[in-house]
């Protein structure tokens, strides 16, 4: 793994690889997770391309083991975050072809999940703004899921979102339709993650 390049060299066997062996793959990413991070970094849009040519199978290789991915994650968040940055709109072209499976791996482990986030918010939010319709369809595929990661840690979310206001405001009213339809699914979820934090929020 110490070549980034490698990735891109045929990502749809690649994403074969891993999905034919899930646990090993797993325990691999939990052995050294900064250094599968410094991976991704290296060449983070390679590493996209690779998630875009066969999302579904990415997204079949994250549920598996959900805890453990974020474990990887968490483990230096910042980074994880240069790499989405660098290339948001593959990032979300990925979630948006299997939006459920990722909002199930976002509930496994959802704590160490805003843990990457808060990591680097303003990161964040600039990959959620350049595509905000497809990031509220994706929410909008599983919305009681989605609220169920907030609500595990309403202080962490609220600091993501008050680092950067105006992007994630512009994320919201690119389709605030769909917005609303997701805070329905689970309103009482919502107001509980609002009250854990009304002033940064």
């Amino acid at each position: 793994m110490g070549n980034p390049y490698l990735l891109s060299g045929n990502p749809i066997s690649f994403l074969t690889v891993l999905s034919s062996n899930l646990i090993s793959f797993r325990s691999v990413l939990s052995s050294n997770p900064i250094s599968f991070v410094t991976v991704l970094s290296g060449n983070p849009i390679s590493f996209l391309t690779m998630l875009s040519s066969n999302p579904i199978s990415f997204l079949t290789v994250l549920p598996s083991n959900s805890i453990s991915f974020l474990t990887v994650l968490s483990g230096n968040p910042i980074s994880f975050l240069t790499v989405l940055s660098s290339n948001a709109l593959s990032f979300l072209t990925v979630l948006f072809s299997n939006s459920v499976s990722f909002l199930t791996v976002l509930s496994g482990n959802p704590i160490s999940f805003l843990t990457v986030l808060s990591g680097n918010p303003i990161s964040f939010l600039t990959v959620l703004s350049s595509n905000p319709i497809s990031f509220l369809t994706v929410l909008s595929s599983n919305p009681i899921s989605f609220l169920t990661v907030l609500s595990s840690n309403p202080i962490s979310f609220l600091t993501v979102l008050s680092s950067n206001p105006i992007s994630f405001l512009t994320v919201l009213s690119s389709n605030s339709i769909s917005f609303l339809t997701i805070l329905s699914g689970n309103p009482i979820s919502f107001l509980t993650i609002l009250s854990g934090n009304l002033t940064n929020f």
